[in-house]
Order: structure tokens, then C-alpha cells, then sequence
């Protein structure tokens, strides 16, 4: 017995070095997708609350509308004395010098309080009577940071909708506007919509986006180097999912 028990396990060693080659899986290894190969993120439709179907131009602003401003021009004519007859523009202190009268502000007066205002200089200095006719014949053109104001009022940031699942503190469909940089990132939506819940695996974080085909690629997202500076923070799309799952703790 004693001769036969090293040869019997010799035996068993030689067939299971021959049988484990025959279990090696012949499937190709696949490395990691590359950013490039998932779908980029989609861009949102246009807010409907906030922009409307048709946009109108603006009715063309009557030369009497509004008050004076610095650059405006502005004709004038006396009846009495065309001397005092021309064309003046409103200066940057806010006035217009008339030959023979001088400095007369008008700036942030209506065209009417103007001219009254220069009727009672001019019969204050040179006529009995003085009637006045004045019009705005020319308009400066707003400031810029009227524009601006304007501009951004006119178009409201568009938002995004995305949908969040797993521990997260608020789960379920979110409408967030996009910054003024135009992207949105995942952490950043995250923590917009309400941050993480406890026991949340910030490492194992991934995307559920629509391809070209409308199936649906899962593309993994890692908190924990984001949080460190190691990595971006990569754009969240319209329509895409986040899923954050548990942290799996061993014992």
C-alpha cells in the first residue's frame, strides 16, 4: 500500500495539470471603454415655460416715448426768434448748451418738460413770449448693461431633466438649469438635487444614457476621484439616469 500512494497521487497531479488548461476560458479579454466610445450627453430642448413659441419683434419706440437720455437729439424751433433754431444733442452731464442762453438740462425729462423748460429760459432772457416746438429727432442707444439685462431676460438658462436612483437624498426626476459654462456634471447635479444618502459607494457611481439605437449604455463615474481633483467631473445629458448604489461592506 505504502509503494502505491505516491504513484496514485502522482497520477491525480499529472491529470489535473492536464485538465486545467481545458477549462481556460477562450473568450477575449474586453478593456475598458474609453470616454470616447459612450454617447456624448444630449442638450436640452428649450424651456416652454420660459421661452415663447414665437418670438415678436419689438414695436418701434416713438422718438416722444420715454425720457431723455445722454446722446439723444433733439430739434428746436422758436417761432419768435429762429436764432435759437437747430439741432442740439444731449451732453453727458445730461444737458444742451443753446447759443445766447446757455446750459439747459433736460436729461430724464419727458420731450414736452424740455421744451417747457427751455420756453421759461428763453422768456426768462431774451423774448416776452417764446413759443417752443421741440422734438426728438435722434435716440442713443441703450447701454450695455441694459442690453445685457435684457438679453438675459429674453432667454431664461434651459434646463436639463435627469433622473436620480439608489442612495441618493432625493430620488426621481429633477429639472436643473445649466450653468453659464453650458455643462452640467454629474457631481454637480448630485449635489444640486440634494447630495448622498449614507452608506452611498461614491467610487461606483454610473450613467444610464441613450445611444443612437435607444439602448441604454452604462458609463461609470467615480466620486471619490472627482472629490480628490484627479478626475473631471464628466456632463450629465438630458434624459440621463444617475445611479448611486450601496456601499457593500465585508465581514
Amino acid at each position: 500500500m505504502s509503494r502505491c500512494f505516491p504513484s496514485l497521487v502522482s497520477g491525480s497531479l499529472a491529470g489535473l495539470i492536464f485538465f486545467l488548461p481545458a477549462c481556460k476560458s477562450t473568450d477575449p479579454v474586453q478593456a475598458p471603454a474609453s470616454p470616447s466610445d459612450y454617447p456624448p450627453p444630449r442638450l436640452p430642448f428649450p424651456d416652454p415655460a420660459g421661452v415663447p413659441a414665437q418670438a415678436k419683434p419689438a414695436p418701434p419706440r416713438s422718438s416722444a416715448g420715454g425720457s431723455i437720455r445722454t446722446g439723444d437729439s433733439l430739434e428746436l424751433f422758436v417761432e419768435e426768434d429762429n436764432a435759437f433754431n437747430g439741432t442740439y444733442s444731449v451732453r453727458e452731464q445730461g444737458d444742451i448748451i443753446i447759443p445766447a442762453v446757455g446750459r439747459i438740462q433736460v436729461a430724464g425729462l419727458s420731450v414736452n418738460s424740455a421744451g417747457s423748460r427751455i420756453q421759461t429760459e428763453l422768456q426768462a432772457r431774451h423774448l416776452k413770449k417764446a413759443t417752443v416746438m421741440l422734438d426728438r429727432v435722434g435716440r442713443a442707444a441703450p447701454p450695455a448693461e441694459a442690453a445685457a439685462a435684457a438679453s438675459a431676460a429674453a432667454a431664461p438658462a434651459p434646463k436639463l431633466t435627469i433622473y436620480l436612483n439608489g442612495k441618493v437624498a432625493r430620488q426621481g426626476q429633477h429639472r436643473i438649469a445649466l450653468p453659464p459654462s453650458g455643462q452640467l456634471g454629474v457631481y454637480e447635479a448630485i449635489l444640486i438635487a440634494g447630495g448622498l444618502s449614507r452608506f452611498a459607494d461614491h467610487a461606483n457611481v454610473h450613467l444610464l444614457r441613450n445611444d443612437a439605437e435607444g439602448k441604454k449604455r452604462k458609463i461609470p463615474v467615480n466620486l471619490l476621484d472627482i472629490e480628490k481633483g484627479l478626475a473631471k467631473d464628466p456632463p450629465v445629458g438630458e434624459g440621463d439616469i444617475i445611479v448611486v448604489p450601496e456601499k457593500v461592506f465585508g465581514f
